[in-house]
């Protein structure tokens, strides 16, 4: 699904990624780790467009990713991110419709995922909740439907655990690992935390010295 080539990033004259070689296969649940500062957020950016590699190629279904239209990236890719982004004016549902409406999809369609996903994680009776109201562990569950609306082949996730304590980690992680299943979706998880590294089988790659080095399957 995702085949990134020789890939080099450079903020100013520091190099974060060097020459990166990195494949994930269609319905991989895969993790990827390193220190703080390693360079993971900077590869996910990449895949999802925010940036673009100084060196190298990468390629979403066999194309050059600075060939598909970003309308197209957003309907593919689904984002999950540590800080939620969650919009605080608007209600639970307002923010997960936003995802609909920036691909053009019908509100009744809209509606119609939302609510379904909304159930799925427990969170319908929070649809008209302002997010100031609700938990961490509320805030990350509408965030991830947020990102699943538009029933995307790939989700990435930067740090999604980051922000919530080690109990509610773990739930968001079952979580996400159950999704993948339920939506037969791949998933690329970005953490530092090696804890939750050891509670679901997943490929795991390690972002080391500007490298992206594969590990075996725990």
């Amino acid at each position: 699904m995702i085949q990134v080539s020789q890939v080099t990033k450079r903020y100013g004259g520091e190099t974060v990624l060097h020459n990166v070689d990195f494949h994930l296969e269609t319905g991989d649940f895969a993790m990827l780790q390193g220190r703080s500062g390693s360079g993971k957020s900077s590869l996910l950016k990449l895949l999802y467009r925010e940036i673009d590699a100084d060196e190298g190629t990468i390629r979403f279904r066999q194309i050059p990713i600075g060939q598909t239209l970003k309308h197209v990236l957003r309907r593919e890719i689904g984002i999950v991110f540590q800080s939620f982004q969650l919009i605080e004016q608007k209600t639970v549902f307002e923010n997960i419709a936003l995802a609909g409406k920036a691909v053009g999809r019908p509100m009744a369609e809209i509606e119609t995922e939302a609510m379904r996903l909304l159930d799925r994680v427990g969170l319908r009776n929070k649809k008209d909740a302002f997010p100031g109201t609700l938990s961490g562990g509320q805030q990350q569950r509408a965030a991830i439907v947020r990102a699943l609306l538009n029933k995307p082949s790939l989700l990435l996730a930067d740090e999604p655990t980051g922000n919530l304590d080690k109990e509610t980690a773990a739930d968001i992680l079952q979580l996400l690992k159950e999704l993948h299943e339920e939506e037969e979706m791949t998933m690329l998880i970005v953490t530092h935390d090696d804890l939750l590294l050891t509670q679901q089988q997943a490929k795991i790659w390690t972002v080391e010295d500007g490298k992206v080095h594969e590990q075996a399957i725990t």
